[in-house]
C-alpha cells in the first residue's frame, strides 16, 4: 500500500494501534503511517499511536515532522520514559544532540537495565 493510499480500520482501535505496531516493526513505515493516520483522526486518542507516528515519519526521513510528532507525544505521556527517549532520537536526527542528550540521561535511570538510552547518549 503506498502512502497516499487511503485505510479504513478494521477493528477495535487499540488492534489497529496493535496492527501499526507491527508493520512499523516490519520495516513497512508507509503502510504503518497510513493506518496511524487514520486512528489519530478518527477517534479517543490513544496513547502511543502519536509517538508512532513520529518514529514512522523519522524512518521515512521526514525528520521536521517526526519531531514535532514525537513532541506531541512526549507532551501527552508526559511520564513514559519511551516518549522522551523516541523524541530525543528525532533530535539527535536533525543534529540536535545537547538537546537530544538532557532527554536521555534520565531516561537512562527511568528504564533501567534497557541499554536504548546508554546507547543514543553515546552517538
Amino acid at each position: 500500500m503506498s502512502s497516499g493510499t487511503q485505510r479504513t480500520c478494521q477493528g477495535p482501535p487499540s488492534d489497529d494501534l496493535a496492527r501499526a505496531d507491527t508493520l512499523y516493526r516490519g520495516g513497512d513505515y508507509a503502510t504503518a503511517a497510513a493506518l496511524l493516520l487514520t486512528l489519530l483522526s478518527s477517534g479517543p486518542l490513544l496513547p502511543g499511536a502519536r509517538r508512532l507516528l513520529g518514529l514512522c515519519r523519522l524512518r521515512e526521513g521526514q525528520v521536521q515532522e517526526a519531531i514535532d510528532l514525537l513532541d506531541a507525544a512526549r507532551t501527552e505521556e508526559p511520564d513514559n520514559p519511551w516518549a522522551a527517549l523516541h523524541y530525543a532520537l528525532g533530535l539527535q536526527a536533525a543534529g540536535r544532540h545537547r538537546d537530544a542528550a538532557d532527554l536521555l540521561r534520565p531516561c537512562c535511570a527511568a528504564l533501567g537495565p534497557d541499554p536504548t538510552p546508554w546507547l543514543n547518549l553515546s552517538c
